[in-house]
């Protein structure tokens, strides 16, 4: 069972590190996509499985499980502020800041449940993390890869929750940091430059970021300060940049950016030879 679900973990952090979307609806939207087709795989295999014993169950439904399912609610709740928040910046952060509590406040109620499972308790694993058929869950049919009482525990959707909740809220974190940067900018005067768009696609930042970090050009600066300084300018979201650099290794061209950036300037540099004015 382990060999077939670290299989199907890896193949689907690679999936979810080469979705290469500039439009966020569409990012988020095919990283959804991705992750419910591993997790509809990995329904399969579970329902034609037999545990060995309840040790093995306990172990799926709590620790690998519940990361899984974790992404789908995290991308499903992406989608719908891609969709559903507010234009305006003001407005936009209000909405953030409400959602903020929201799930902080829900990380909050599980404050005792998160205890038990980062302690290594397991006195009540048996209860929380084996499946049970008197089990109703009140969760959304939309969401059913779990509703089916075969493929998930009370534990198990618990942890699910939190683990997602927890991605949510770096997430908003990240948001209002942008938020910020641009009521910054609109109260700057007008004859300043307009805010420049990146037009490349999130696995060229990714490299540029790892880049800067290795270059050393920002100091003791670390790869995260970076990428927050490269979201918040250009009003972009980079989620899983330290996933994406593991996908950018074992491309045929690790540094396709950065070559494509020395080709572009080289190109340049050799037009200006032959144009001076250029």
């Amino acid at each position: 069972m382990k060999k077939f679900i670290e299989k199907l973990i890896s193949q689907l952090d690679e999936d979810l590190a080469n979705v290469d979307e500039t439009n966020e609806i569409s990012q988020t939207r095919t990283s959804m996509d991705i992750v419910s087709r591993q997790l509809h795989e990995l329904k399969n295999y579970i329902l034609d499985y037999q545990f060995l014993n309840k040790e093995e169950e306990i172990d799926f439904f709590k620790t690998y499980l519940p990361p899984l399912y974790s992404k789908l609610l995290y991308y499903k709740q992406v989608l719908h502020w891609e969709v559903r928040s507010p234009f305006a910046s003001q407005a936009q952060r209000a909405y953030l800041e409400a959602e903020l509590k929201r799930f902080t406040d829900a990380l909050e109620l599980e404050r005792e449940f998160i205890a038990y499972c980062r302690t290594g308790n397991t006195t009540m694993d048996e209860i929380y993390f084996t499946r049970n058929e008197a089990f109703a869950t009140h969760y959304e049919p939309d969401l059913a890869i779990t509703y089916d009482i075969r493929f998930c525990t009370k534990g198990s959707l618990r942890l699910s929750h939190v683990l997602a909740n927890e991605m949510l809220i770096r997430n908003i974190e990240n948001r209002l940091q942008v938020n910020n940067v641009s009521a910054e900018k609109a109260g700057k005067s007008s004859h300043q430059a307009d805010d420049l768009v990146f037009t490349g696609s999130k696995n060229d930042l990714t490299e540029l970021i790892f880049a800067l970090h290795s270059s050393g050009v920002f100091g003791q600066a670390t790869v995260r300060q970076i990428a927050d300084w490269i979201q918040a300018s250009l009003h972009v979201s980079l989620n899983n940049y330290y996933r994406v650099f593991q996908s950018l290794r074992i491309r045929k061209d690790p540094v396709q950016f950065l070559h494509f950036l020395t080709n572009a300037l080289t190109k340049r540099m050799d037009e200006a030879d032959l144009n001076p004015r250029y």
